[in-house]
């Protein structure tokens, strides 16, 4: 397996996703419709890896999600051993392309921390805190490439979001559009949860469809 494959899929290991209901609606009458089962929607999913997925809120575990830290770490060990062995040209690609993955995944564990009161109602608070908890290991993890490897920041991923290019005209209209979330605020982990006014699940209109067909649904754009 090559370096590129081993830590982009490294990515997926122990990581926590929903997929909104909105993405079937804007899938429908596409080349991608009937990808994703429409009863995946709104569920919580946990990944050990891209191909051992489990959907049982019982079974997720914060403990196992810790593991995430030491593998983004392990990541970056790769990536300096990678640049002492290939020409400069070809370490930059391989730098450029995880690193556009890196930031379509801090993008979409922020948005989902930040939205999924939008989505869940009475949602544990201990689920709750593994968003937070990934949201962080990626927002970490991109600004530690940044740093090691003097890459300026992209505002905008990029190879992550094909298909929300196709469909933005489709996102016009005033309840769809939002802002990125701002970065993550400490979550009080004593709090129970509490009953939520159940909202419209608000979706950015740039990014999330095509990341996670082209990503995390290993969904070749």
């Amino acid at each position: 397996m090559d370096i590129f494959t081993t830590i982009k899929d490294n990515l997926l290991r122990h990581y926590i996703i929903y997929v909104p209901t909105i993405l079937f609606s804007k899938l429908k009458g596409s080349i991608y419709e009937g990808v994703l089962p429409e009863d995946a929607a709104n569920t919580l999913f946990y990944l050990f890896n891209p191909k051992e997925i489990i959907a049982d809120v019982n079974a997720f575990s914060i403990v196992a999600l810790l593991e995430k830290s030491d593998i983004l770490e392990s990541n970056l060990f790769k990536l300096f051993e990678a640049k002492k062995t290939l020409e400069e040209e070809h370490f930059r690609v391989l730098l450029d392309k995880y690193k556009e993955h890196v930031e379509g995944h801090a993008f979409m564990t922020r948005w989902m921390y930040v939205n999924i009161d939008k989505t869940f109602a009475n949602l544990d608070v201990g689920i709750i805190n593994m968003f937070k908890f990934q949201a962080e290991q990626f927002q970490k993890h991109s600004e530690e490439l940044n740093n090691h490897f003097k890459i300026q920041p992209n505002k905008v991923p990029n190879e992550t979001i094909v298909l929300l290019e196709q469909l933005k005209a489709t996102y016009a209209s005033a309840e769809l559009k939002i802002t990125p979330p701002e970065p993550i605020k400490p979550l009080p982990v004593s709090e129970k949860a509490k009953p939520i006014k159940k909202q419209k699940l608000i979706i950015d209109d740039d990014e999330i469809d095509r990341f996670l067909l082209s990503s995390v649904f290993n969904v070749n754009l």
